[in-house]
């Protein structure tokens, strides 16, 4: 192991320590904390660990780019949308210290209602790792070894060799989840077959890298919709476990006056009663509040709920723009922390909601002059797919000649060709390739 390698490793344990010791205090002090200001408050600390844990590494393109998706964005927008009791931290299933900071600082989300869950258990899991894992050192060794590709076969090599690294830096801890979470919370699959979708919409919001998509739906897209930051079933669950605990306090200082019991603590501070606020316990007592899930809104009978049509465009757009800013400090971290300059990553995501725009209007306009029984046909749901992938690829020649700019795909690539060769080289010395 030469003096670059010890240093690595020697600020890899640091940053793992310091992320653990971020994750302990916010079980401790940021968890039982009300939803709103005190909760956001509370978790600045853990903001700035998460949000500089990859200048630890920043010297190299894969560990970066892995730990600023994993920590830096997927972990610190779980914890803003738990200051306002969103996500996955403020699901109702989390029973626990440890299960809740398992879905803060693993790649785990709930699953939604109308979503398959990601497979758990270790065999399948293990075997599709395995597989996407051939895959990216497949297309690494192409990439690395094959001079002349074309600009178009690169680059769609790039965006499998992409779609693979980012499968499994999310799904790798799938394996953990059953020892960690149980089998009571079905969990989101990163990719669900993103090669499938009929339409952009379909391949942003339901197929393509759905923990991302899933935090910032919490943390920007419902925010704007609702128009407000802390939920409205966190704020009723609040009121409702103020007024409980309020109401039980009084009925014990009626009780102590006809008791002969000595004073309870209510009475030795002078009546002051402390509200209390924190996960389980407080929601289990309030009562059943309305829920909203997936534009419905349960109170009594199922009413649907009307999403304005410009709040809905606004946090489309939002999405996207913060999508764009987090991908434009991830790409700075690849570039080897110098930026890029021509913020055509950003573009490319600037231009997504114009492209859903556009397309959902064409299929508009068709829906009215194609008949249906074209409409649902296969050879229709195969042109909408190859159209869904050609403006995909298409526009995301931004996102790779931003790359190529400053030669972050050739740092990439070269780190992991030659992890590969040392891993070569250690099996031949210690006996295990003849060859």
């Amino acid at each position: 192991m030469d003096i670059y390698q010890q240093s690595l490793l020697h600020r890899l344990i640091q940053l793992h320590a310091l992320i653990l010791a971020a994750v302990a205090y916010c079980v401790v002090v940021v968890r039982p904390r009300r939803p709103g200001l005190p909760r956001l408050l509370a978790s600045v600390p853990a903001f700035v660990v998460f949000s500089t844990s990859p200048f630890f590494v920043k010297d190299s393109a894969i560990l970066s780019s892995g730990i600023g998706l994993n920590i830096m964005w997927v972990a610190n927008f779980k914890l803003l949308a738990y200051s306002g009791g969103r996500g996955a931290l403020s699901h109702p299933g989390v029973r626990n210290g440890l299960q809740w900071a398992a879905f803060l600082v693993l790649p785990f989300f709930p699953a939604k209602s109308n979503r398959a869950a990601a497979k758990t258990s270790t065999s399948s899991v293990v075997l599709g790792l395995l597989l996407k894992l051939g895959v990216w050192l497949g297309l690494t060794a192409l990439l690395v070894g094959v001079e002349g590709l074309s600009p178009l076969a690169r680059h769609l090599c790039y965006a499998v060799h992409f779609w693979m690294f980012v499968s499994l830096l999310l799904d790798g801890p799938l394996p953990l989840a059953g020892h960690l979470l149980g089998h009571h919370i079905p969990l989101q699959p990163a990719m669900d077959a993103p090669f499938a979708a009929t339409s952009l919409r379909e391949f942003w919001g339901r197929r393509y890298n759905q923990i991302v998509s899933a935090t910032l739906q919490e943390t920007v897209y419902k925010p704007i919709l609702e128009g407000r930051w802390v939920s409205s079933k966190a704020a009723a669950t609040a009121t409702a476990t103020a007024s409980v605990v309020v109401a039980e306090a009084a009925t014990e200082r009626d009780a102590d006056r006809v008791s002969p019991a000595p004073a309870g603590p209510a009475e030795a501070d002078g009546g002051n009663v402390a509200v209390r606020a924190g996960p389980p316990a407080a929601e289990a007592r309030a009562p059943a509040a309305p829920t909203v899930a997936e534009g419905k809104e349960e109170k009594g009978g199922a009413a649907r709920r009307r999403t304005p049509v410009a709040a809905a465009v606004v946090g489309l757009a939002t999405s996207f723009l913060v999508s764009g800013v987090m991908h434009e400090i991830c790409l700075w971290f690849s570039c080897g922390g110098r930026l890029e300059g021509s913020y055509r990553m950003m573009g490319f995501f600037l231009l997504q909601p114009l492209l859903i725009a556009a397309q959902e209007a064409a299929v508009a306009v068709a829906a009215r002059v194609v008949p249906e029984r074209i409409r649902v046909s296969a050879a229709a749901t195969l042109l909408q797919t190859a159209l869904t992938l050609v403006l995909v690829l298409g526009s995301a020649e931004w996102f790779w000649g931003s790359m190529e700019t400053c030669d972050a795909e050739k740092r990439g690539l070269a780190e992991v060709d030659g992890a590969m060769r040392w891993l070569v080289e250690q099996a031949r010395a210690s006996g295990l390739l003849a060859l």
